[in-house]
């Protein structure tokens, strides 16, 4: 029996997108729960290294679509990166990992999802079962996570391996993997052609979510749940939306906090007090220090950049933004600013027309994940969703005119 390319083409993208997002993190989850965590990264290169396969496979055994501009751009602004490594060696600047390691995560966790998404030909029924796909996996995410955690609830304000004497996951993985669950679960009760199943589906994986989201207590994960929630609102500005989102707003807040005092959790004391926290040198002032001393290096090197490594600690800035002016300057950084501009432009167009508003959602959410945490050289999230949403946008933009 003959194999369908164009089926193999789809379900490796699927999966690797499935993957590259809940996938992995469920798979963690699944680790800690039988007690293997600290053995977790003896499983996640072979994973990592699956994904960037699956991309491949999906990439190489189709016929390429025409590069459009943003592939163009995303070229150029490589182009930089590697010649800012290629400078860092030649000066034998020092870094925080070997650059061949920093090569390696540039090429699995971007250069090869972002150009096997936006080159491999796929269909609607690729996003239309990415929707799916996506909303099975924030279930077994949440389902898992919170059978697994529920022991903490009211034991720690957030869970780490100090708070509770024991190897655990990620607070921080926990935090954004649950709000991506509500994120896509959202999107599902949001839009109106899903039946009443899936939405049932999504009100569970929400009400799942809660415990991870609450023990990983992150102001980023916060912040990113509700800006892809109010950028939505915004440009769905109509008075009926507008008033219907500002119950559910303020109903989400006073949910919040009843949950946040029930769990006793510490995500509102460290969101509320995040002012204290600058001001007494907390983690907080931490951040905002590497902020700065990484923004005064681009200051001193505007149009350029200065290197990879950050004066202020041996590591990266956690703002991916800050971390492209640092290295590559204004110049070097230019070719990512022009394409966030075009990919919020097609959050918009993706938003309004209300058809695979999922993808936005996931977008914005990771952008503002890696505005608070990771480094652009591991930013799986944000390249994928970002590559994403042109995807979409140039396969169903004949509809939107």
């Amino acid at each position: 029996m003959l194999i369908n390319k164009s089926k193999l083409v789809e379900n490796s993208l699927l999966l690797a997108v499935s993957l590259s997002f809940l996938g992995f993190y469920t798979f963690l989850v699944l680790l800690d729960n039988a007690g293997f965590i600290a053995i977790s990264r003896q499983f996640s290169i072979p994973f990592r290294i699956f994904i960037s396969l699956l991309f491949i496979y999906a990439y190489i055994i189709t016929k390429k679509t025409k590069p459009k501009a943003n592939v163009l751009i995303f070229l150029v602004y490589i182009f930089f990166i590697f010649i800012r490594i290629l400078i860092d060696v030649i000066n034998n600047e020092p870094y925080y990992m070997s650059y061949s390691n920093l090569i390696l995560f540039l090429v699995s966790f971007c250069v090869i999802p972002y150009l096997s998404i936006c080159l491999t030909p796929v269909k609607i029924s690729f996003f239309n079962r990415l929707n799916n796909y996506l909303l099975f996996f924030s279930f077994v995410f949440a389902s898992v996570a919170a059978f697994s955690l529920k022991k903490f609830i009211g034991e720690v304000a957030r869970l780490n391996s100090s708070a509770v004497g024991e190897e655990v996951i990620s607070p921080l993985i926990l935090s954004y993997c649950s709000t991506l669950c509500i994120g896509v679960a959202l999107s599902f009760i949001i839009t109106k052609s899903n039946g009443i199943f899936k939405k049932n589906i999504a009100i569970i994986i929400i009400l799942l979510s809660i415990i991870p989201f609450f023990l990983g207590a992150s102001r980023g994960a916060l912040v990113a749940l509700f800006l892809s929630i109010f950028s939505y609102l915004i440009v769905k500005f109509k008075f009926k939306s507008i008033f219907y989102g500002g119950m559910f707003l303020v109903i989400s807040v006073g949910i919040i906090y009843f949950l946040d005092d029930y769990l006793d959790s510490g995500l509102l004391e460290r969101f509320l007090g995040t002012s204290n926290a600058i001001n007494q040198g907390g983690d907080s002032a931490i951040r905002l220090e590497i902020w700065s001393m990484s923004l005064e290096q681009f200051l001193n090197n505007p149009f350029f950049g200065d290197r990879l490594q950050m004066n202020f600690a041996n590591h990266y800035p956690h703002n991916i933004f800050i971390e492209s002016l640092q290295a590559f300057g204004l110049i070097g950084t230019l070719p990512l600013i022009i394409l966030l501009f075009m990919a919020i432009k097609r959050s918009v167009v993706i938003f309004r027309h209300q058809k695979f508003i999922l993808i936005p959602f996931i977008f914005i959410q990771s952008l503002t994940q890696y505005m608070f945490s990771g480094s652009l050289f591991n930013a799986a999230w944000f390249w994928v969703s970002l590559s994403l949403v042109f995807a979409v946008y140039n396969l169903t933009q004949p509809k939107y005119k």
